[in-house]
């Protein structure tokens, strides 16, 4: 059967059941349907439907006429309605009729396609912008390329950044100086060295590799050294003797291999000195490079040696301020602040150039800056633009009396300086700062005021140069206006010496106190029942004036727009102040100063004793130079950071170290106490200005990897003399090391409350991960030697004793301090640190030659981590505690990360990777960047911690994950940088800002310093390093 006739059957079959007039067949379901007279109705069984003509779509058993057509969208196709149509657009257009990209869609010039994002987009120094469906880089302003990688047209790279193009700017010469001549150069060239860029060879002069010799009468010339690694040429007894290269030794064989211990004649090139962290060489003046074997900048080689360069204006060093660069500008030059900071009110500050996003989210949310030297503190109060707080010891409370805790007085109400310009007088108080900071980074507060054409700076600092509480106040004017200023410096000093209730009552009032005036000094001595107090003037004062009658108070005086009486006794009564007054008359751009100490001393019978003390030690000193020698002292007691910090970090970095060393109590031991070495958790104004083993312990460790080897030696000292021992019954035996924290006097303190002591016994095994890593640094055999038997049979065996049967340390309070009766339990955080403290502890037994305990321990620290393995995993992540991990709930806690910094379990391994995993998704905080503790739900457990975004930081680094460690480190290195340097105990795990115990929350300290600050270096650190040395006892999970 052929094609047409299927056709005509089909034809004859559809005729048979089609009724086009609507006919009366009954049968027929077709029956009265007219399908609108455009189309065709057909049947199947009880179903009816309506085919249409073309030009027209069914809409039930009618034809409707067809409102768009298929051609009219241009990417999809068109649907009908009763009364509308509309185009249903293909995947990726948009618009009425299709023709628009959709959103994430670009036009890629032949159709609508998937829109790149910013998403992993690296934009070096710039934005990354997604537009118009494209993607591209917002270079930064000198910057050019594809991923802003590289310096614009017109711009050159220098030291990581790019400057603008000048004659000089880049350096044309290849070996001389460039001076500018108008919009082109002129080399003046160094000595061998001729031609236009000082690139060719001068007469008498030869070729020697890249450098131009003498041509001849000179054995080294050429150089005929060239063995691997010794390529120096040294003239002996005319003859030429080849040396090894800077840090390279001779081995018996005559090689020249690597230095592996600093040695300052090979490493340092006799030109430096070793740091104490590994090959670091700290150079002496002229001298640079990481072996000290080229000339510094402003210096040139003569005679194998680096002298000044007697051409160039910046060898001088006429740029003083903190963070600024000398710039030779042809004869002359000018100070700019360095790469990496920002000038603002005449200061430089570094910009937060780490992460962008997290240093958008950070801001300002702490507003005090506090210096301190081991024996007393200052607190300057920013919003309230003074001094506010001075505090008689460093830390938080004494210790037991029978009236109760004796705690640290705070005897000012307030001081600050004051200013009549041109006969109008105001207090410095009343004007907003324009810049407030650490001045370099170290601990001289520093804040700047603009009033009127005056820049009025106020400097304040703990004196390391008298051991007992004191404060320096200096004022700085500066006549920035075009017209000489007759100017008068005021100062307020308004203390309290009276009495207070009892010992535990740190605020005395100010009844019964008395100032005079000591003509021979012209210092004021202020008496009370409290103490006494010397403010001493620096240079030579106009007038001083205290308040023997109402009206001769300074601080009305000024108000008034007069000068100071000179009064000579205030009598004794309340509330007396005193004050003195420097007369200035400043040229235009002219600079003057002011300055007074104030020292304390407890036993108002001292007065004259306590005034000699200040007399000696800054007789004869201006406000200058008394503010230049306390910079120098900072200066020399500082080590290099580690290679490779931003701006921002070294900033925070420098901050830190500071923290560190103010945090530290130098009192003397004696009279039965030992307060000296101490080192606090927190400085004031923080709440937590008292010792923990635990935060000291991290300290210690920061300062021995930092090169403060004698801070880190006499924190260990204080623990070793500490007054312990006082919880024998929960120990177990007598012990050495504090179960929690200690007075400032040196005695163990627990922090009792209703539900008990703190029993901590974490402390034990930090203590020995410090002492180790303190030999570690510095090698002190001797004071390991000295201190053996106290150290292993009062904390090592005390430690290895306390294991329970499951192989882990026995239940205690540990580092989140749950307190006892019942509370306590066996924290995986207690057995990590005894663990690595074991270890440690098995290290230093080799050194002595205890041989058992060496194998003692190191069998009990492999047995404690089989405890964990055994007890404290879920699914591979390490628990909490074994209690609450039977419990079935609240048993993630950030604290255990420890386990892989202190390189107890593989870093890298299944269980590193499954506890990270737990952590991210448990701990994480609201705004994303940082963590909490621990989920056992309690409001301080759930503020971010600094402490714990930094040791997670610290961990993702050991395992492998520097982009997510950077990450964590750059957001507190952000907070830090907009928050004077500084780093707080707790942040809002909404907004980010710092949390303190005086606050709005009522939780939280700042600054911090083992659990801030010691973190932080612990960390730079550690980044320079690559990673921490393994335990060397952990288990390979």
């Amino acid at each position: 059967m052929g094609r047409w006739t299927i056709i005509a059957i089909l034809i004859l079959g559809l005729s048979a059941c089609a009724d086009t007039t609507g006919g009366s067949d009954a049968s027929d379901p077709c029956t009265g349907i007219s399908c609108s007279g455009q189309g065709i109705c057909f049947g199947r069984g009880e179903e009816t439907f309506c085919r249409c003509n073309a030009g027209f779509h069914a809409d039930g058993l009618e034809c409707l006429a067809d409102l768009c057509r298929d051609e009219q969208c241009v990417h999809g196709h068109c649907k009908d309605s009763a009364t509308s149509s509309e185009c249903v657009c293909d995947e990726g257009y948009a618009g009425p009729l299709c023709d628009d990209c959709a959103e994430g869609y670009a036009w890629d010039e032949l159709r609508c396609t998937p829109a790149a994002g910013c998403a992993g987009v690296e934009c070096g120094r710039g934005d990354c912008v997604a537009e118009d469906g494209a993607v591209r880089c917002d270079c930064d302003e000198g910057w050019a390329g594809d991923a802003c990688e590289r310096c614009a047209d017109t711009y050159h790279e220098e030291a990581g950044e790019c400057y603008a193009d000048t004659p000089c700017r880049p350096d044309p010469c290849a070996h001389g100086r460039c001076r500018e001549a108008g919009e082109s150069f002129v080399c003046q060239c160094d000595a061998g060295y001729a031609g236009e860029r000082c690139d060719q060879c001068a007469e008498g002069w030869t070729p020697e590799g890249l450098v131009c010799a003498p041509s001849s009468g000179d054995p080294c010339a050429p150089n005929p050294c060239n063995d691997p690694n010794k390529t120096l040429c040294e003239i002996v007894a005319g003859l030429a003797v080849c040396r090894c290269d800077a840090g390279y030794h001779e081995n018996d064989g005559g090689q020249c291999v690597e230095d592996t211990s600093c040695d300052p004649v090979t490493t340092c090139s006799s030109h430096g000195a070793c740091t104490g962290n590994g090959l670091e060489c700290a150079c002496e003046a002229g001298y640079a490079g990481a072996n000290c074997n080229i000339c510094a900048e402003g210096y040139v080689a003569q005679d194998d040696v680096c002298v000044p360069d007697a051409d160039n204006p910046c060898v001088a060093k006429p740029c003083t301020e903190p963070d600024t660069q000398c710039v030779a500008d042809g004869d002359s030059y000018r100070c700019e602040c360095a790469p990496g900071y920002d000038a603002g009110a005449g200061a430089c500050a570094a910009r937060c150039d780490v992460d962008a996003e997290r240093c958008a989210f950070a801001k300002p949310s702490f507003g005090y800056l506090v210096s301190a030297n081991g024996y007393g503190a200052a607190v300057a109060d920013l919003d309230a633009r003074k001094l506010a707080d001075f505090y008689v010891h460093p830390y938080k409370t004494w210790g037991p009396t029978e009236q109760g805790e004796a705690r640290t007085r705070e005897m000012l109400y307030d001081s600050y300086f004051g200013l009549r310009a041109d006969g109008a007088g105001t207090w410095l108080n009343e004007f907003p700062l324009a810049y407030s900071g650490y001045y370099g980074q170290d601990g001289i507060l520093h804040w700047v005021q603009q009033i009127g054409s005056l820049r009025v700076e106020t400097f304040a600092y703990a004196p390391w140069e008298l051991g007992r509480p004191a404060v320096v106040m200096l004022c700085r004017v500066t006549n920035t206006g075009d017209a000489p200023q007759t100017v008068s410096i005021y100062s307020l000093h308004n203390y309290y010496v009276g009495r207070t209730d009892s010992p535990s009552d740190p605020t005395p009032d100010n009844a019964g106190e008395r100032i005079v005036y000591q003509p021979a000094s012209g210092a004021y001595l202020e008496t009370g029942p409290g103490g006494a107090l010397v403010h001493y003037p620096l240079g030579a004062p106009s007038r001083h004036g205290t308040n023997s009658v109402a009206e001769a108070d300074p601080w009305q005086r000024l108000r008034n727009e007069q000068d100071l009486g000179d009064e000579r006794d205030s009598g004794v009564g309340a509330n007396k102040v005193c004050g003195f007054q420097t007369d200035l008359t400043l040229e235009a751009g002219a600079t003057g100063w002011a300055g007074v100490v104030s020292a304390f001393e407890a036993d108002g019978t001292l007065g004259a004793a306590l005034a000699a003390d200040v007399e000696e030690a800054f007789a004869g000193l201006a406000s200058d130079a008394v503010l230049a020698r306390a910079r120098a002292e900072w200066d020399a007691w500082r080590t290099p950071p580690p290679p490779g910090l931003s701006a921002a970090e070294r900033w925070v970095y420098r901050v830190g170290e500071a923290v560190l060393r103010m945090g530290q109590v130098w009192e003397p031991n004696g009279g039965g106490y030992a307060p000296h070495g101490q080192i606090l958790a927190a400085l004031w104004p923080g709440e937590w200005a008292t010792t923990w083993i635990r935060d000291m312990s991290y300290a210690a460790v920061a300062l021995a990897k930092s090169g403060h080897q004698a801070e880190a030696k006499a924190a260990l000292e204080f623990v070793l003399t500490a007054d312990a021992g006082y919880y024998q019954t929960e120990v177990g035996e007598d012990y050495q090391v504090s179960v929690c924290r200690y007075y400032g006097n040196g005695r163990e303190e627990s922090d009792s409350n209703e539900n008990g002591p703190n029993i901590e016994f974490d402390g034990f095994g930090l203590f020995l991960w410090a002492l180790g890593e303190y030999l570690d640094a510095g090698g002190d055999t001797a004071f390991l030697t000295e201190n053996w038997e106290l150290v292993a049979g009062k904390v090592g065996d005390v430690l290895a004793a306390l294991t329970a049967a499951n192989g882990m340390i026995q239940a205690d309070s540990s580092i989140w301090e749950t307190h006892w009766n019942g509370k306590q339990k066996q924290y995986v955080y207690t057995s990590l640190a005894t663990a690595r403290g074991l270890c440690d502890a098995s290290r230093l037994a080799v050194q002595v030659g205890d041989d058992a305990r060496r194998d003692a321990w190191q069998a009990e620290a492999q047995g404690i981590l089989a405890g964990i393995a055994a007890n404290a995993l879920d699914g591979g992540f390490i628990v909490q505690s074994v209690e609450e991990y039977e419990s079935g709930a609240g048993y993630v806690d950030a604290a255990v990360v420890e386990a892989f910094n202190w390189g107890l379990f593989d870093p890298a391994g299944n269980v590193a990777q499954a506890t990270f995993e737990r952590l991210d998704d448990a701990l994480k905080v609201a705004h994303g960047y940082g963590y909490m503790r621990n989920d056992d739900g309690g409001a301080y457990d759930s503020r971010e911690w600094v402490f714990i975004d930094l040791r997670l930081a610290h961990a993702w680094r050991e395992a492998g994950r520097s982009a997510s460690a950077d990450l964590l480190d750059d957001w507190i290195t952000a907070q830090g940088v907009n928050n004077l340097g500084l780093l707080a105990e707790l942040h809002h795990p909404e907004s980010g800002d710092y949390l303190l115990w005086s606050g709005r929350y009522g939780m939280g300290s700042a600054p911090m310093v083992g659990f801030g600050a010691g973190a932080y270096l612990l960390n730079a650190w550690q980044r320079a390093a690559g990673s921490d040395p393994p335990a060397g006892c952990g288990l390979d999970e």
